[in-house]
């Protein structure tokens, strides 16, 4: 049997087209499923957000900066499960280990909660380096390579020392 298709002579494999035209067919329809279902979702996503800011409006401002002034806290909160006075009281307005300003409500470059992990027991308002650190420490001593990690750096630096 030769492919469906005008002025193609390759043998039919499946739905009588060659698997060329077939793969061609099958892209096309899968396209425009893609895009039936990314217009649909969007639009979706976008009428479930108009509705939210509707609900929580106030005096034409978005629902989030009003939350965002009022309860500088709730976020963290909810995402520790403790109470927003329970954040405040670890918002010194400074890194626990440099002394650096920073507070946690002034987004990504703000200071960093730290905590465990494994206890979720809340540490102290970090900056973001300090963050990092912290938990790369928080990793190697679960894995047993402080001592290891620390001995590493005694001799490199006996040997730049030596030279």
């Amino acid at each position: 049997m030769i492919c469906k298709e005008p002025d193609c002579q390759e043998s039919a494999s499946v739905k009588g087209l060659c698997s060329y035209h077939y793969g061609r067919q099958w892209r096309e329809q899968t396209k425009d499923n893609e895009r039936r279902k990314a217009r649909e979702t969007k639009e979706s996503v976008e009428k479930r957000r108009a509705q939210r800011r509707a609900r929580y409006a106030v005096a034409g401002k978005p629902y989030y900066e009003k939350e965002k002034k009022e309860r500088p806290y709730c976020f963290l909160a909810r995402k520790h499960g403790v109470t927003e006075e329970v954040i405040e009281s670890f918002d010194t307005g400074f890194c626990a280990i440099c002394g650096e300003p920073c507070h946690l409500n002034t987004g990504r470059a703000g200071a960093h909660l730290d905590h465990c992990h494994e206890t979720g027991i809340i540490r102290g308002a970090l900056c973001r380096k300090h963050n990092i650190h912290i938990g790369a420490l928080e990793a190697l001593i679960r894995a047993g390579l402080l001592e290891t990690a620390l001995e590493y750096l005694r001799c490199s630096r006996k040997a730049n020392t030596d030279e």
